[in-house]
């Protein structure tokens, strides 16, 4: 498990710096990413972007001040695409990463309207509230739950996707080749028709393709369908 965490206040909270350690205490110091408060650095936006690719969960801690935050002269950080957070938010919905916005000190899950157009899709994600004592380990138990949760679905999902496109493709070749089955006992039932064949050859013919169909039917889920191949016997 990898975790990314995006935080973004002018002054340091304790609830964030305990959040992190709790996080690294359970899955260790390498796998709990953090620019603490925001800091700009070199080359920022692609450490960004690889270490959300690396990660399987995008924290953001969302505090009063999210939304207002301005550390620059043109306009709030969570506007101006040259900050760290908007970098961030930007590049996790890009990746389509798991995203838990974490609410602390009482802030609110913003709305549609209160963020850039392109972070909308922002306010579908499921938000969980970490307070202080005494429930801040109750809610952290909540967070790791869910992360549990969440996270095990992931590679569970491409499996199933696999095996469901796997069966559909099986279930097409065998609806494919039995009918075509089926359209060679139709025209070999005309043809004894049409040559007047008594009732017991016409039984005896049926008899021998219904065999040859519930082989049929019990060979094709193996790994290689087998050919359909019929014998009648002649009608004299």
């Amino acid at each position: 498990m990898k975790l990314y965490m995006s935080y973004a206040s002018s002054q340091p909270d304790a609830i964030v710096e305990r959040m992190i350690a709790q996080l690294q205490w359970r899955y260790g110091r390498d796998s709990v990413y953090y620019n603490l408060h925001g800091q700009s650095l070199p080359h920022y936006q692609a450490l960004v972007q690889q270490s959300i690719a690396e990660s399987n969960c995008v924290l953001i801690i969302i505090d009063p001040t999210w939304l207002t935050l301005q550390t620059f002269n043109n306009g709030t950080d969570l506007y101006n695409p040259d900050t760290p957070i908007h970098i961030e938010v930007a590049s996790a919905l890009k990746a389509k990463k798991l995203i838990v916005p974490i609410l602390i000190n009482d802030a609110h899950m913003p709305s549609a309207k209160e963020l850039p157009s392109n972070f909308a899709s922002l306010t579908l994600c499921q938000a969980i509230t970490i307070r202080t004592d005494p429930w801040f380990n109750q809610d952290m138990e909540v967070l790791l739950n869910q992360l549990k949760t969440q996270t095990s679905w992931q590679p569970a999902s491409l499996f199933l996707l696999g095996l469901s496109s796997t069966l559909f493709i099986l279930f097409l070749v065998e609806f494919i080749l039995l009918r075509a089955c089926l359209k060679r006992l139709a025209r070999e039932v005309r043809k004894a028709t049409k040559h007047k064949a008594s009732h017991g050859q016409i039984n005896h013919r049926l008899a021998v393709t219904s065999l040859h169909l519930i082989i049929f039917n019990q060979t094709t889920m193996q790994s290689k369908p087998p050919k359909c191949s019929l014998y009648y016997p002649t009608v004299r």
